[in-house]
């Protein structure tokens, strides 16, 4: 899992290319930030990793349901292997 540092830089970038679509993002960290978050304000979309500390983005999802029950959710997995070299 990338360094906290690392986490955060992609979160920046990322929420520069929403901002240039015309959406405000709101970044966080793992399932437990965004929750807190998303209890302050509803959001049209939500990007999420699904390995993330504390709470996954499976269960991350789950408790957004309890908070909006016609939220319509969308799982997109990008399956990537990566090899080590020796």
């Amino acid at each position: 899992m990338p360094g906290r540092a690392d986490r955060r830089r992609r979160a920046a970038l990322f929420c520069a290319l929403v901002g240039r679509w015309g959406y405000e993002a709101v970044p966080a960290f793992d399932g437990a930030q965004a929750l807190a978050a998303l209890e302050k304000e509803l959001v049209d979309i939500v990007v999420t990793d699904l390995r993330m500390p504390g709470i996954d983005g499976i269960e991350t999802l789950d408790e957004l349901r309890k908070l909006d029950e016609d939220l319509q959710c969308s799982v997109k997995v990008d399956a990537r292997t990566e090899f080590v070299g020796s």
